[in-house]
């Protein structure tokens, strides 16, 4: 039997890795994964065995001081609301300076880096080579380049160990420091991961599609939603997705509910990020028309299949959209640039003030009009294959 390591954080690189892990086990492979920090109410949540760095203590020779260190320095690290567990918090913390230790010869200089610079620091280079050699998986598989993970990258290469790497969005910034195969979601990432690490070859850049992105309705699902919101009394729907802490909310939110007054015949979803609080919207809310919906729990599948047209900020959802074949609205009502900008892939329009927005929307609700096909000519260009969970677990079976 093969077995499979795949050390994974939280937020959305676990939930990639928990859909591909799930296929793996169905294929009767063995998957040992190595969590950390928020991963592991993920991997909980779907009934997936793991271990933490706890899980490995007794491996290290010098576990006494390791452990000393983290339960020294947990304080300024640890959140008893968050649901972590404080003994694998100690771990984590205590082995990763006590890496650093090892790279630049002494604790002091290593606290120092820590207090300065805090997590984003950590690079457990030695300690979890010593993981990797213990478990002595067939592959490494790996959702994202930073700190442990890029870690198990650089040993697993050493080791002569396979490494499976998936990117999760467009590649424009990934430098992967190993040999590795590079799971991408289309054609245009294959590009950018070639173009910054010229040490990858196009064989080890295959495009599988990212289960993040590709969205499956459940019939269920839009059934229910169709007979809820009665979809199929209106004539376009019209969704935004918001996020958290982005300037210029109050002004599309304002803008969207006056479209709504002024167009009975079309339903508006404002669907708000998980963490954003409804405060911020008080003053907008208490007098919604009834043809529109704000609420952060609706269904985020239901609401893209439905959708005439989506706009957000820069979320990843905009790639769903994307992914859906539908026409998508980027507002950046403050000229910053974002961390993705769909319009420079020709998959969006960005509106840059809010009095273009009305006109943008009557543009692309028409399906022949030039805007129209300007992005959906950009979104055949962003295709994404259906069936990435398979295509990703076949890649790392086939090794």
């Amino acid at each position: 039997m093969k077995k499979i390591l795949c050390v994974t954080y939280g937020g959305g690189h676990v939930q990639i890795a928990v859909k591909v892990i799930k296929e793996l086990m169905n294929r009767n492979i063995d998957v040992q994964v190595l969590a950390l920090t928020t991963s592991v109410f993920t991997l909980r949540d779907n009934n997936i065995t793991y271990k933490g760095v706890k899980d490995y203590i007794d491996i290290f020779k010098d576990k006494d001081e390791i452990l000393e260190i983290g339960s020294r320095l947990i304080d300024n690290s640890y959140n008893e609301k968050s649901g972590l567990d404080k003994e694998e918090l100690i771990a984590y913390i205590g082995m990763n300076i006590y890496d650093l230790k090892l790279q630049n010869k002494t604790l002091e200089i290593a606290e120092e880096m820590f207090e300065k610079g805090g997590r984003q620091i950590f690079f457990p280079y030695h300690t979890i080579k010593q993981i990797v050699k213990q478990e002595q998986p067939d592959v490494v598989f790996l959702t994202c380049g930073q700190r442990t993970e890029k870690a198990a990258g650089i040993v697993a290469d050493e080791l002569n160990i396979p490494v499976v790497r998936v990117i999760d969005l467009l590649g424009e910034d990934d430098i992967i420091p190993y040999r590795a195969k590079v799971a991408v979601m289309n054609e245009m990432v294959k590009r950018n991961i070639l173009n910054n690490n010229k040490h990858l070859h196009e064989e080890d850049i295959i495009v599988t599609g990212q289960p993040n992105i590709e969205i499956v309705p459940d019939n269920s699902n839009l059934r229910l939603f169709n007979q809820r919101y009665k979809i199929k009394k209106h004539k376009n729907i019209i969704s935004m997705f918001s996020q958290l802490n982005i300037d210029g909310r109050d002004i599309v939110i304002k803008e969207m509910i006056r479209h709504a007054k002024s167009n009975n015949d079309n339903l508006y979803f404002y669907k708000l990020h998980p963490s954003e609080s409804t405060d911020y919207y008080l003053d907008y809310i208490k007098d919604l028309p009834k043809n529109f919906i704000f609420d952060k729990n609706i269904d985020l599948a239901a609401v893209l299949y439905f959708s005439d047209i989506a706009m957000t900020f820069f979320s990843t959802v905009g790639l769903q959209v994307v992914a859906m074949d539908k026409p998508l609205i980027t507002i950046n009502l403050t000229n910053r640039e974002y961390g993705l900008d769909y319009s420079k892939y020709n998959c969006s329009v960005e509106i840059n003030h809010i009095k273009n927005l009305e006109y943008t929307i009557k543009k692309l609700l028409d399906k022949n009009s030039e805007l129209s096909n300007r992005l959906k000519k950009g979104r055949k260009c962003m295709v994404i294959p259906k069936n990435s969970v398979e295509n990703i677990a076949d890649l790392i079976s086939n090794i």
